[in-house]
């Protein structure tokens, strides 16, 4: 839920749900055209985030994995203690 408040008030507040940001301004009212070029704009700059993610999370992926101590065990659904099994 967004509040809006009052035109008279000398700054800007926004609350939503139930947490106030004093401070935040609202931004400037464009043309349909300028909203439509902006957006784009942002849509590049969120793909090229994302991508930097994915790859970010493949290089994760890669990392080189370590054998564990046979005396480390796991819960699992089918009991515990589980000893860990390598493929």
């Amino acid at each position: 839920m967004c509040r809006r408040t009052r035109p008279d008030q000398a700054r800007s507040v926004l609350s939503v749900f139930g947490a106030t940001i004093v401070g935040m301004e609202r931004p400037e009212i464009v043309s349909v055209e300028e909203w439509q070029k902006a957006r784009n704009e942002l849509l590049i700059a969120e793909k090229e985030v994302t991508r930097a993610q994915d790859a970010l999370a493949a290089r994760r992926r890669r990392l080189p994995m370590v054998a564990m101590d046979d005396g480390y065990v796991f819960d699992s659904p089918d009991g515990w203690p589980q000893k860990p099994t390598y493929g």
